[in-house]
């Protein structure tokens, strides 16, 4: 095993790292035949997040397929991060799409205990070089963050006759949102299509830009609000889809 950064370590050339600790907070729901139930993780750590670093990548992927896919996303993402979207197209964002599966699942990584992204996704990703099927990605315009950050909202869902405790189910959703200074990331991957939102709907609502899939007309991404740092567009973007959509639908599954 060699050690991996949870965020790229090519983004310090960018991004400043300020902070002198991170916190990592995630809420995990986990939903089977009895009642829901919400276990919130906070863990604060020293150094900044774009320090840490995972020992849990193997040294074949790790100077292999992911760096590659690092090194060819660095020209396409650095414009957005600093708020040039004048030369995004639609190949800028499939490749996107697969860079942030990845991350999203070394983001999961980082803390086992909340989870997000299965063995089976995460393993569709490394042989295909593609997003697995049950995910959807948008990205959206920041302004006032000026760091990297990130939430975790990943969740349980028990399907079927499936009766194995909760506590040793994998989790198999997640909402996930990365911010890199001006460029917001935001990812749900579910096994159920039951729940996940409507693409251009929720697109609208959440005034970010679907990249992931990208089979319909898109939004124009020059329309896209910007979304401010401590806003409640942010909050609302950050925990929405897991506060008021999520949990009704869990209650219906």
């Amino acid at each position: 095993m060699t050690r991996e950064h949870v965020v790229p370590n090519w983004l310090r050339n960018i991004i400043p790292r300020v902070s002198e600790n991170h916190t990592h907070v995630a809420t995990l729901y986990i939903k089977n035949e009895s009642k829901p139930t919400f276990q919130r993780f906070v863990k604060t750590r020293g150094g900044n997040l774009g320090t840490r670093q995972l020992l849990m990548v193997c040294e074949i992927c790790n100077t292999g397929w992911m760096k590659d896919l690092q090194d060819e996303l660095i020209p396409i993402l650095s414009p957005l991060i600093n708020g040039d979207w004048t030369k995004f197209s639609a190949q800028h964002a499939e490749r996107i799409s697969v860079w942030l599966a990845m991350t999203t699942s070394v983001v999961a990584m980082s803390f086992p205990k909340s989870g997000g992204v299965t063995v089976n996704d995460r393993n569709f990703i490394r042989r295909n070089l593609a997003v697995p099927p049950g995910w959807l990605m948008w990205l959206g315009r920041g302004s006032g963050f000026h760091r990297i950050t990130y939430s975790n909202r990943p969740g349980t869902v028990i399907l079927g006759t499936d009766a194995t405790a909760p506590d040793v189910v994998e989790t198999n959703l997640a909402v996930t949102t990365i911010v890199l200074d001006q460029l917001i990331l935001h990812c749900i991957n579910a096994p159920n299509a039951k729940l996940l939102p409507d693409l251009i709907p929720y697109s609208v609502d959440l005034a970010v830009f679907p990249i992931h899939p990208w089979g319909q007309p898109p939004l124009d991404w020059a329309t896209m609000p910007i979304i401010h740092d401590k806003s409640y567009e942010w909050i609302r973007l950050r925990d929405a889809y897991y506060f008021e959509v999520m949990q009704p639908l869990f209650s219906r599954s």
